[in-house]
């Protein structure tokens, strides 16, 4: 269950779902939406714009108490605050029991936690190449090549070790790691910001295929595809008014 507010600080209101504080476009966020979301954990969505300094941006003063560091998602689990998406991912799968998406075995947790960590300089860094400059070109990030070896060396070490011999991220059943893994690759597809082609990947295509048929799917991703939607009619309207 999931709902929808703007500018909610923590003590601000009495009910008990998690606020969780970002935007849909962020990639780190959608994880752990989505993740709540599959698990029915009541969520309450707090607009939070990253870089900005008004009252709903991630540098405005008041969630700079929040989290010190301006960035989103945050959660406020009854007035307690967790702060980046794989630490809140952990945080509730344990204080839930989430014992499907983090098992409590040891070794199958390595496994994620593995992910967990490489996912920083590698899975992520998809979003910075491919996706940043067109959703906020205001943050002066370059737009890569789709050549890029790096970008390659990424997507080829997702297809051919983690996904070679695995249905998902981790092993044979779908973990927090996938929910921070496909954040950043689905937003790529032609239903959305139209950036890459994985079709030359047939494990990670797969893959892509099998997070679709989750639960709360559509939920999360119809209103990212309505703001690439919107995004890419104002590039046409831009072309054809010159």
């Amino acid at each position: 269950v999931s709902t929808q507010s703007t500018g909610v600080f923590p003590g601000s209101m009495s009910d008990k779902k998690i606020k969780l504080y970002g935007v849909n476009p962020s990639q780190p966020y959608r994880a752990v939406l989505w993740a709540m979301l599959y698990k029915n954990l009541p969520v309450e969505e707090v607009l939070i714009v990253p870089g900005k300094k008004d009252k709903n941006g991630s540098r405005n003063p008041e969630f700079l108490r929040m989290n010190p560091f301006g960035a989103v998602p945050v959660i406020s689990d009854d007035g307690f605050l967790v702060y980046e998406s794989h630490a809140i991912l952990i945080y509730l799968a344990e204080k839930y029991n989430w014992n499907d998406l983090y098992p409590k075995d040891v070794q199958v947790r390595v496994k994620i936690n593995q992910y967990l960590n490489w996912h920083h300089r590698n899975t992520r860094e998809v979003t910075l190449k491919l996706i940043v400059a067109v959703i906020r070109p205001d943050l002066g990030y370059p737009l890569c090549s789709k050549d890029d070896k790096h970008l390659l060396s990424i997507l080829s070490q997702i297809e051919n070790i983690l996904l070679k011999d695995n249905k998902f991220i981790a092993g044979d059943r779908v973990t927090i790691a996938d929910f921070a893994c496909v954040a950043e690759l689905i937003q790529c597809e032609k239903e959305y910001f139209d950036v890459f082609d994985f079709t030359p990947y047939p494990n990670i295509t797969r893959w892509l295929n099998e997070m679709k048929k989750l639960p709360k799917f559509e939920e999360v991703h119809s209103p990212l595809a309505r703001i690439a939607m919107n995004l890419k009619k104002q590039k046409e309207g831009k072309k054809a008014s010159l």
